[in-house]
């Protein structure tokens, strides 16, 4: 322990006054001697002020005593040649010197005590504080490896669908391939609006080479009023609310030329329902589109004909009931459109004039016949018996087969009834 000068200076008159007034003190109550009441003060000094004061006090009290024995009446002299005092002296140095260290030995243990105390506590409170953030990290790490297993199931998940729809490519490719070699009609593949695949068969019917077909959008080979036709269905198809949808629209070729086609348009679809692509057949129906637009032309102008005919036109079955008739028909007749429709003419022809044409009639169903013309009586809807000149011919299918009769119908007063063959 460090002292100062002022320090130093403090202790020593503490001491002494300590000493002084313990040694008159106790001589005053207890009449002891001196070696005794010079060792009482000198202890007390070292124990409660410790090692240095107690040997300064052990020290000065040497001096003291002589002095304090020379007012107690004693010489000094005697003093020092005193046995009592010789041993006195050295118990009071001793005394001082051993109280004082023991003095200081607590202190000096009581402080370590206290320093090794705060260490520990600082050391434990650093400890608990390294447990706690290792572990939170063994958390953190823990955590991490878990979403790390995670997402490796995760990859491996992704790894086997990715397997899968290579597969399912790999199948649909394939089948896809030998649609296209084998497949007669035309056919389109397509992604995204755009052709990725075609057949021969298209090439041939279009007049263009595989690398310009995979140039083209499918709207690009449509004739331009025919490029809306599929929208809507493709959308349909695309959110699958169909499987597959038939049109018919016209397609143009490389030399400008326009054909007509039927498209029947379905969606290929992968493992988790997205469409993967178009496939589009297209049938070449340009010879029988055309002429069945010829024919209902041909109808159209025959139906315009049939109507407003200044004769009575009428069809009947190959068993003689009526389709149809015209208005001068009707009128011929008295008979309503609706009610004319599926009326016997046989039945309906006067009894004598039944069998005036029958030989004809059954040569113009077998084919023997063309037409012929026959003038006979019918009975009008008020029951009077209208006269008329009919002339019957048949109208014959692609195979020369009747499928009716056609008569021209026109009203005559001739009363002679009588038949023509034509």
């Amino acid at each position: 322990m460090a002292y100062t000068k002022a320090a130093a200076a403090y202790w020593i008159v503490c001491a002494l006054a300590a000493y002084v007034g313990l040694f008159f003190g106790l001589h005053a109550l207890t009449g002891l001697g001196l070696p005794v009441l010079a060792v009482l003060p000198v202890a007390a000094v070292a124990f409660f002020l410790g090692l240095r004061p107690g040997l300064l006090a052990a020290l000065l009290s040497m001096p003291l005593n002589l002095g304090m024995f020379a007012l107690i009446g004693s010489g000094w002299l005697d003093m020092l040649l005193n046995v009592q005092f010789i041993t006195g002296g050295m118990g009071i140095v001793l005394v001082g010197g051993l109280l004082g260290c023991m003095r200081d030995l607590g202190r000096d243990l009581q402080q370590q005590r206290d320093n090794l105390h705060s260490l520990v506590q600082q050391r434990t409170a650093s400890l608990r504080e390294s447990h706690e953030r290792l572990k939170l990290r063994e958390q953190e790490l823990s955590a991490a490896n878990m979403q790390l297993r995670a997402h490796e199931h995760q990859l491996v998940a992704v790894n086997e669908q990715l397997r899968a729809q290579e597969l399912e490519l790999r199948e649909a490719n394939e089948h896809l391939e030998n649609i296209l070699s084998t497949k007669a009609d035309g056919l389109i593949v397509m992604d995204q609006g755009l052709i990725i695949k075609v057949n021969q068969a298209l090439l041939s019917m279009l007049g263009y080479s595989e690398q310009e077909l995979l140039q083209m959008s499918g709207l690009e080979l449509s004739y331009p009023e025919d490029r809306e036709l599929a929208s809507v269905p493709i959308m349909e198809l695309l959110d699958g609310k169909r499987e597959t949808f038939r049109m018919e629209s016209r397609f143009v070729r490389k030399d400008g030329q326009v054909v007509w086609v039927r498209q029947t348009i379905s969606a290929v679809h992968g493992s988790e329902g997205k469409p993967l692509y178009l496939v589009i057949m297209v049938e070449d129906i340009d010879e029988s589109k055309k002429a069945a637009l010829a024919l209902q032309e041909s109808e159209a102008r025959f139906r315009a004909m049939f109507d407003s005919a200044a004769i009575g036109i009428g069809m009947m079955d190959l068993k003689r009931r009526v389709i149809r008739g015209n208005l001068q028909a009707r009128g011929l007749l008295g008979y309503s459109e609706d009610e004319l429709r599926d009326l016997d003419v046989l039945t309906n022809t006067h009894p004598d004039d039944r069998a005036l044409d029958s030989a004809m009639y059954a040569e113009l169903v077998s084919g023997k016949r063309d037409s012929y013309q026959v003038e006979k009586r019918y009975r009008h809807k008020d029951g009077h018996w209208a006269r008329a000149r009919s002339t019957l011919s048949t109208v014959k299918d692609a195979d020369g087969h009747p499928l009716y009769i056609l008569a021209l119908v026109e009203d005559i007063s001739d009363p002679i009834p009588q038949a023509r063959g034509g």
